[in-house]
């Protein structure tokens, strides 16, 4: 069942799921294997796991599970099996990075982060990111300013 999209129902839907996103690539982290590097000037740029397919098929599917008419963005969408059922030009759209730092997170450090942003009409609406080694969030919201939480007050 859909519910009515829009920039605050779209943080309070994401910031619980973010948390789940980043057990999994948690969990995943100490046995983790790297894909096959993708076109970049270097290892930062190049960098990509199965976290980072993981993450980004969980939140795509929660996305259009919820959100039908929000279009999503996620930095592996040219291997993205959901890309395509995403209606493109919607007047609110994702955008994810789902490991943000994979050159951190294959070496087993913990400064990585999912960064999630959310535009409205072309025009940045929202922005998360989230450290799930650290449990903490950083939320900035246009005309509301930025703030902080952790895991349990999401």
């Amino acid at each position: 069942m859909s519910r009515p999209a829009g920039v605050d129902g779209l943080v309070e839907h994401f910031l619980p799921l973010l948390v789940t996103a980043g057990d999994y690539a948690l969990a995943l982290q100490p046995a983790i294997r790297s894909d096959a590097a993708k076109d970049g000037p270097n290892a930062w740029v190049q960098a990509v796991t199965d976290a980072d397919h993981g993450v980004q098929a969980f939140l795509e599917v929660a996305t259009r599970g919820a959100f039908p008419d929000v279009d999503f963005y996620g930095e592996e969408q040219d291997s993205s099996r959901n890309a395509r059922y995403f209606p493109a030009g919607a007047d609110l759209k994702v955008w994810l990075d789902p490991i943000n730092g994979t050159f951190l997170y294959r070496g087993q450090r913990p400064g990585w982060d999912i960064i999630l942003s959310i535009t409205e009409r072309n025009a940045l609406a929202a922005v998360i990111s989230y450290m799930p080694a650290r449990g903490r969030f950083y939320l900035a919201v246009r005309g509301r300013g930025a703030l902080t939480g952790d895991r349990q007050r999401h």
